[in-house]
């Protein structure tokens, strides 16, 4: 571009601010000085930067012809904009060299060829916020970002509510980088961003579009040709944030636009990628420069297709529409007119044309006269061949986050959880606890639990059952954990049994491993939802294991007693079984007891009176034999054993 052009535009762009001349040993103080939609004039010479031009102002930067800024490397900022005030200025006609010997101008935008891109190329989440870092292409002459989306928030509008920490930077590269933050919690639900989350069985997915809007002054065909009537171009760039990071999409175009007749003049003033669909349905605009009084005079057309895409085929072509012709003009102003259509694909690369364009004369004058076209061929229609290069859009790359919590855990002597211990006594109490960490991610759990325990040992399982396991499978009473949510921690007593140990009468400890498979929950802005309610599956951040050792330590005594007492799998019970079985033990031997004694009641009382029978046969016995001997009889007769005389 011509220094004086490109002092003329940015002065156009300036709005009637001031215009400063800032020079090496001057310029930090008038970039400080200046106001917005004043222009600063950089005079020729190297600027050495030690640290980035920050502006929060609208400038418009112009450089005269070896305006050279010195940085340290091709990633070091030399110029960063901080709001919206500052995404609006322009820059135009710089260079930039590194202390390595590298170097780079800006790029001039052209009528014949549109590139807006962008690539995300860092994702993390830190307080609380999702951080996007992207690269948005070559840094053009006279370009400015108007705005930029995430999902259904946008910058303009949304700062700082939802989106904060916007920083447009010039690299040392010339590239552009595009650095935001999305609060965390303001990703889905009816006042966030409105991302789509897909909850899945330990992970959540969420899918946003990312989108950013520039305008460019256009003033050349090439680096030879200036146009006739300078335009202003308007251009998108998107990708697709799964929290993978998704699709990117370049969009490049190219138009060659001749006709016999009249020169023809066209740019393209609009890509705007997934514009019907916010996928892979786009609009295009041309814009045809013609000379009064010629004009296009049909108002639609057929877009055409004259080759296949190496990449991939179009899957759709549409017709074209056109504004009216232009009227009323006088002899060599310029007819504009926008030619819109539309194309359905994932690849857009490839060549088409506007077909069936016919040329016509302008109704009449700017004197109301007829209007007269030298040279005219009205029999036949004039053709635009234009070119699109783009990355396939439907490819998906997957960019996963950090992690959003870190777990550790520890042992403790107590349920006080305050003197950490490792070595335990058989049939003592342990008392485990896991800490869920968030201080870097800065994310708000509201939720965790264990839901997998598994004991491993250095003992000999073999005689014994599995120990815990799927938690949701443990009979009620069987796993006690505790969620405490402010210092998002998990508590959980075990008692140590010969089952936890596997406790064998060669040996006198093991060393025991508990592992934990811990699920926990965050507050994205949706809908909090949790299994423990309704049966309905939680929005899980992850499940991670966390696991932590710990010593056994018993004599043959202690093996035996928890043997007695039911302590190993021979035994068959917990301490609650065996203390039942004690007082089983208890009340049968007293029901025997009583039994017992019932017997010998009994006994008693047959014996009393089997006696008082002999008693009442004796004193009978006795009265028969006095009677007999008052009456003179004696005879020898045995009654019972017992002989006595009888006399006759």
């Amino acid at each position: 571009m011509k220094y004086v052009s490109a002092v003329f535009a940015s002065l156009a762009l300036a709005a009637h601010g001031a215009v400063i001349s800032a020079d090496a040993t001057n310029y930090v103080g008038a970039f400080a000085s200046a106001q917005d939609g004043d222009t600063i004039i950089l005079t020729a010479g190297p600027y050495a930067l030690t640290e980035p031009i920050i502006l929060d102002k609208k400038l418009n930067v112009t450089a005269e012809p070896g305006t050279i800024f010195q940085v340290a490397d091709l990633s070091s900022i030399v110029f960063a904009f901080g709001n919206m005030a500052g995404y609006s200025s322009t820059l135009d006609g710089l260079s930039i060299a590194t202390a390595t010997g590298d170097s780079c101008d800006l790029a001039e935008p052209y009528a014949l060829q549109a590139n807006f891109s962008i690539d995300i190329t860092g994702a993390t989440v830190a307080s609380n916020k999702v951080n996007l870092k992207t690269d948005v292409g070559v840094w053009h002459n006279e370009r400015k970002l108007n705005d930029f989306y995430f999902a259904e928030c946008h910058y303009a509008v949304d700062h700082p509510t939802k989106m904060s920490g916007g920083v447009y930077k010039l690299l040392g590269n010339c590239r552009a980088q595009l650095d935001f933050s999305v609060d965390f919690d303001k990703l889905g639900g009816t006042d966030g961003c409105g991302t789509t989350i897909e909850n899945f069985a330990t992970f959540t997915s969420y899918r946003a579009q990312v989108e950013a809007q520039w305008d460019e002054f256009v003033e050349k065909v090439d680096d030879e040709k200036e146009l006739r009537l300078p335009v202003t171009r308007e251009g998108n760039a998107v990708t697709n944030l799964l929290v993978q990071i998704d699709t990117v999409r370049n969009v490049a175009a190219t138009i060659n636009a001749k006709y016999k007749s009249v020169e023809i003049e066209a740019a393209i003033n609009l890509v705007d990628v997934g514009y019907y669909d916010s996928w892979n349905h786009s609009k295009i605009r041309l814009e045809i420069h013609l000379p009064a009084p010629y004009t296009v005079t049909n108002a639609m057309g057929v877009v055409g297709r004259n080759e296949e895409s190496f990449e991939a085929e179009v899957s759709a072509l549409s017709s074209y529409s056109v504004e009216p012709a232009c009227v009323g003009q006088a002899i060599g102003d310029d007819c504009i007119q926008n030619v819109e259509f539309d194309i359905v694909a994932c690849d857009l690369t490839g060549e088409y044309s506007l077909n069936e364009l016919t040329i016509g004369c302008q109704a009449e004058d700017n004197n109301g006269d007829p209007g007269v076209c030298p040279n005219m061929d009205a029999e036949e229609p004039a053709t635009v061949i234009f070119f699109i290069d783009t990355n396939n859009f439907c490819e998906i790359e997957e960019f996963e986050l950090d992690a959003l919590f870190d777990l550790s855990i520890k042992v403790y002597d107590s349920d006080a959880y305050v003197v950490e211990q490792d070595t335990f006594d058989l049939g003592s109490m342990s008392y485990w606890q896991i800490t869920a960490d968030t201080s870097a991610s800065g994310v708000a759990l509201y939720n965790a639990e264990v839901t997998y325990a598994e004991r491993t040992t250095d003992g000999d399982c073999s005689g014994f059952d599995d120990y815990l396991g799927e938690i949701a499978a443990l009979e009620e009473g069987e796993f006690t954990q505790t969620y405490e949510p402010i210092g998002q921690t998990i508590s959980i007593p075990l008692q140590v049994t010969a089952q936890m140990a596997c406790a064998t009468s060669d040996r006198t400890g093991n060393a025991i491993t508990m592992n934990y498979t811990v699920l926990v929950d965050y507050d994205d802005g949706s809908a909090r939802r949790r299994r423990a309610l309704d049966g309905m599956s939680t929005r899980d951040a992850g499940e991670v294991a966390v696991d932590k050792e710990a010593g056994v330590r018993y004599t043959a005594e202690d093996l035996a007693q928890a043997a007695a007492v039911g302590a190993s799998v021979a035994a068959g019970a917990t301490a609650a079984q065996q203390e039942e079985q004690g007082d089983t033990i208890l009340i049968v031997g007293g029901i025997l007891i009583l039994l017992l004694l019932c017997c010998c009641c009994c006994c008693l009382v047959v014996g009393v009176v089997i006696m008082r029978r002999r008693k009442a046969a004796r004193q009978k016995e006795e009265a028969i034999l006095s009677q007999q001997s008052n009456m003179g009889f004696n005879s020898s007769v045995n009654f019972g054993g017992h002989a006595s005389q009888i006399k006759v």
